[in-house]
């Protein structure tokens, strides 16, 4: 038994117990909780997670208000500025790019002229100086409360026309023909716009153009449309035939009463022996579209952020927008070229 014994404590030496040898699993292998978290720690509940998304990433309703803070949208931009021309002084609008309130003005001459509707000057008393008051067509304009050209020579050649929004008459430097005999209004008893002498003929002959009435109505030259068609307003064809809005005819701009000064203005537009009926030419047809500054219309309606003006052409006239360049004018909010 002796040996025996002897031999059971030198194999208990050489050989220890299970349990020192082999540690017991839970010293050796961490309970689940200690080796992996409870998954609220690792991933949070749903509403913490969303929380904290919503922290990183606002919604986009709160991303869409942050940035409309830090950039209005230019309808909000554009009311803002018409307020605040509101209140500045006579004459004077809001350009917030000029430093606030100013008479932001170019000289406009015309033809080497300058005339009441190009000099930056509130001629008539209104407040209102150049573009900005309403019957003021461009530079070769010389009444700010009247439709009138009101330029001695221009447009005086009885029944013949050319481009009505120059200084002259005369054809030759605009290439636009027509005549008010060729108007089928001009006709007992009345004859607008001009008068008997006018009386309608289809095949009057026009001075110094070779076509017909039938033809000056459809087609007028390429000088013609180059030179004239830049000066006509939005609403009127290149002789002065304009439709208002609220008017069910069209009128002619060059209107006189018997004294033979002009007639047709704001307060005489529903008058039509003043404001005399005429028929617009097809063929120089600036028509009066929904987003575009209009004769009779200087304000956009509801759903236009701004006016509409030809490609690469400078939008002006209404508040916060830059006066044209040197060399342009402002006709029915599109800055052109000053006719030379």
């Amino acid at each position: 038994m002796a040996v025996t014994a002897a031999a059971a404590a030198a194999t208990a030496a050489r050989w220890p117990a299970p349990a020192a040898r082999w540690p017991a699993p839970a010293a050796r292998w961490p309970a689940p909780a200690a080796r992996w978290p409870a998954p609220a720690a690792r991933w949070p509940a749903p509403a913490a997670a969303a929380a904290a998304t919503a922290a990183r990433w606002p919604a986009p309703a709160a991303a869409a208000a942050a940035t409309a803070a830090r950039w209005p949208a230019p309808a909000a931009t554009a009311a803002a500025t018409a307020a605040a021309t509101n209140l500045c002084g006579c004459g004077e609008t809001c350009n917030p790019a000029q430093g606030g309130c100013g008479n932001f003005c170019q000289v406009a001459t015309c033809q080497g002229k300058t005339y009441a509707c190009g000099d930056c000057i509130d001629n008539d008393g209104d407040c209102k100086t150049d573009a900005a008051d309403d019957p003021c067509l461009g530079p070769c304009d010389n009444t700010e409360n009247s439709f009138y050209g009101g330029i001695p020579g221009q447009n005086n050649s009885p029944c013949k026309s050319d481009c009505y929004f120059d200084q002259d008459t005369g054809a030759g430097n605009d290439d636009c023909y027509w005549s008010h005999k060729c108007d089928t209004l001009e006709v007992p008893p009345n004859y607008p716009p001009e008068g008997s002498q006018c009386a309608y003929n289809p095949n009057a002959n026009i001075a110094g153009y070779n076509g017909t009435c039938a033809t000056a109505f459809t087609t007028q030259s390429q000088l013609c449309l180059n030179y004239c068609g830049p000066l006509t307003p939005n609403g009127c064809d290149c002789f002065g035939c304009c439709a208002l809005p609220g008017l069910d005819h069209t009128i002619w701009l060059g209107s006189e009463n018997p004294a033979g000064t002009g007639s047709c203005n704001a307060n005489t537009l529903n008058d039509p022996s003043k404001c005399k009926p005429c028929t617009q030419v097809t063929a120089c047809l600036n028509t009066c579209e929904l987003c575009e500054v209009c004769i009779g219309k200087p304000d956009l309606p509801p759903g236009c952020v701004e006016q509409v003006c030809p490609p690469g052409v400078q939008k002006c006239g209404l508040p916060g927008q830059a006066p044209c360049p040197l060399g342009e004018s402002c006709i029915t909010g599109c800055c052109q070229d000053n006719p030379q």
